[in-house]
């Protein structure tokens, strides 16, 4: 079965939470929006401030980017609160931390 000329693809974007990965995947978000796909972002609260004025505009020239904020379980990450990006880390020995049930805590919404 061949894929039909107007189906629509959907993309979900997961970046790695750092800035100098969060620009470029909106940029990708964008782009591969005008060209038809549907795009969803998932990052954190804090994450998605640094760029949801970007994707406002963007979804107002009618793209089709979606943005699901979550909060991030810092806790079990033995984090401090409201460290949500690779910059906010209290030492760069903490780069990489793994959350085995991150999924689980994401409520995820149907655009």
């Amino acid at each position: 079965m061949g894929i039909r000329a107007k189906e629509l693809h959907h993309f979900i974007l997961f970046p790695l939470m750092g800035q100098g990965h969060l620009i470029p995947m909106v940029d990708i978000a964008r782009m591969l929006a005008e060209r038809g796909v549907i795009i969803t972002i998932f990052t954190t609260t804090q994450n998605a401030a640094r760029f949801e004025g970007v994707l406002n505009r963007a979804k107002e020239t009618g793209l089709r980017i979606n943005l699901v904020q979550f909060n991030f379980p810092y806790v079990e990450a033995e984090l401090p609160q409201g460290c949500e990006s690779l910059d906010m880390l209290p030492s760069p020995e903490l780069e990489f931390i793994a959350i085995p049930d991150l999924p689980d805590k994401i409520d995820v919404m149907k655009a």
